[in-house]
């Protein structure tokens, strides 16, 4: 994953390029000359291990920086040097696991909610891994600051057994309305996915959730699960 995190945007605006000017394309053929100037995004930054760069959902200005070892940076786009501060680091209160070297553990996704406001603030929803309980975690965090900095609102949302330290995914996205909340979720870990768990439909293993945390039925119960889901009938769970 290495300090790749300022190069981003230019490596990505070099791939359309050469999308663009590819066999058949609008840039004249395999042959054409490419002219690109390659430009680093945010010049002079530098990251640990970083695994997801996401915008401030109201202020274009403001950037967050995921990083595996726990830590949550952010900046303004303006003035990338001088405003790098953090915003939330759970290395200090959750033991994530192996996080360097080949490690795939850790802080592994960030998404905001969708009424997340610049200046009241609200919340965001984090994936990370307890290596003490051996698990794959969902957790919600809230900002009164406009997303400067973050602390945990309550327990856990959801707490999936993982057997194994490695295949965690992790990604956190919302849907394009901003209704549901989707998670990945690695195998289990294990050369070949041993356990099957990729193909069993009764365990959260080797799935893609689609999670209704905003809107979730009482009393007492973290999420809901949308209508139309093929397993919509069976309850919550506590954990995996």
């Amino acid at each position: 994953m290495g300090r790749w995190l300022s190069r981003l945007v230019s490596v990505c605006a070099l791939c359309a390029a050469l999308a663009c000017n590819g066999s058949g394309g609008s840039g004249g053929g395999p042959n054409a000359q490419l002219n690109v100037d390659l430009v680093e995004a945010f010049a002079g930054l530098v990251f640990d291990r970083p695994v997801k760069l996401v915008q401030h959902p109201d202020d274009p200005d403001r950037w967050y920086v995921v990083e595996q070892g726990g830590a949550v940076l952010t900046f303004l786009a303006s003035d990338p040097l001088n405003t790098v501060t953090t915003a939330v680091d759970l290395s200090g209160s959750i033991d994530l696991g192996a996080t360097t070297g080949q490690g795939e553990q850790g802080l592994l996704g960030l998404a905001f909610d969708p009424d997340f406001d610049a200046m009241t603030g609200g919340e965001l929803y984090l994936s990370y891994t307890d290596d003490d309980a051996g698990e794959s975690v969902l957790a919600r965090y809230g900002s009164n600051d406009g997303g400067l900095t973050f602390t945990p609102m309550t327990v856990p949302l959801l707490a999936i057994d993982h057997p194994r330290d490695n295949h965690n995914a992790g990604d956190l996205e919302f849907d394009a309305n901003g209704d549901f909340l989707f998670w990945s979720m690695g195998d289990g870990g294990g050369v070949g996915d041993p356990d099957e768990n990729g193909q069993n439909p009764r365990n959260l293993l080797g799935t893609i959730m689609r999670l209704d945390v905003r809107n979730a039925p009482p009393p007492m119960v973290p999420y809901g699960i949308p209508p139309g889901n093929p397993f919509v009938g069976n309850p919550s769970c506590a954990t995996g």
